[in-house]
């Protein structure tokens, strides 16, 4: 077992390393007991070297530097349906909503709710065309490419994955 100097290092490192996670990721991680994790997560929060924010049901921590846009952009991705969807937007450019939820394999309603939350953060936008809802992500391409690259391990994909956006 870490004595308490390590799992303060241990936790710091990890949410250096993986910001925008929530508690039950740190934990199962870092193999640490809840108790233990939270105990930590406030001494490092509490030194000012971390800071976390609540959406939902999780509380995502971050290094203090990582502020407004990047932060909830990092928040949305370490939900793994959300990350399926960005991704599944940002390949196919403007994607309906019914070619998301048949990507994805979750229900419309399920699409719809989740890109609301997008649209709200402002994170995508919603196009009507016809009786159809379509999706872009907001921001420009570039700044995309390089939260997705800055973050390859957080989101587990190879960069040749996102290279079909440099073609």
């Amino acid at each position: 077992m870490l004595d308490a100097g390590l799992k303060w290092d241990a936790v710091l490192d990890f949410v250096q390393q993986n910001p925008g996670s929530h508690l039950r990721k740190i934990k199962k991680e870092l193999n640490i007991s809840m108790g233990t994790v939270q105990y930590q997560l406030y001494r490092v929060e509490k030194k000012g070297l971390i800071t976390s924010s609540k959406r939902g049901f999780y509380r995502h921590f971050f290094h203090v530097e990582i502020k407004g846009f990047d932060k909830d952009i990092l928040e949305i991705l370490s939900i793994e349906t959300l990350r399926q969807i960005i991704l599944f937007i940002i390949e196919q450019k403007n994607p309906s909503q019914s070619e998301i939820a048949k990507e994805i394999g979750i229900s419309h309603a399920s699409i719809n709710w989740h890109m609301q939350r997008l649209v709200v953060l402002k994170i995508s936008e919603e196009i009507k065309d016809g009786r159809y809802k379509r999706y872009r992500m907001s921001g420009t391409h570039e700044r995309w490419i390089n939260l997705l690259f800055f973050h390859e391990e957080l989101l587990s994909f190879t960069s040749e994955q996102v290279e079909f956006q440099n073609n």
